[in-house]
């Protein structure tokens, strides 16, 4: 089995919604974190689990992210 993530909720999307408030220069797009405590943020942030991720076989995983591509 793998997790695929809904579509939606890409790992990106929900890294880049965590970043957001600690960016401390919009023009060069420049963050400043704690490593230890954002990495705590990324894991809540894809809670709860049945929201975001969907467990599949690898044959599947790869046919619903072909789709999401199209």
């Amino acid at each position: 089995m793998e997790a695929a993530h809904v579509r939606g909720s890409s790992r990106k999307v929900i890294i880049e919604n965590i970043l957001e408030k600690y960016v401390i220069d919009e023009k060069k797009k420049i963050v400043k974190v704690n490593l230890e405590k954002i990495e705590k943020e990324i894991v809540a942030g894809h809670k709860p689990i049945d929201k975001y991720f969907k467990f599949l076989c690898s044959e599947c995983h790869a046919n619903y992210d072909s789709k999401r591509a199209n």
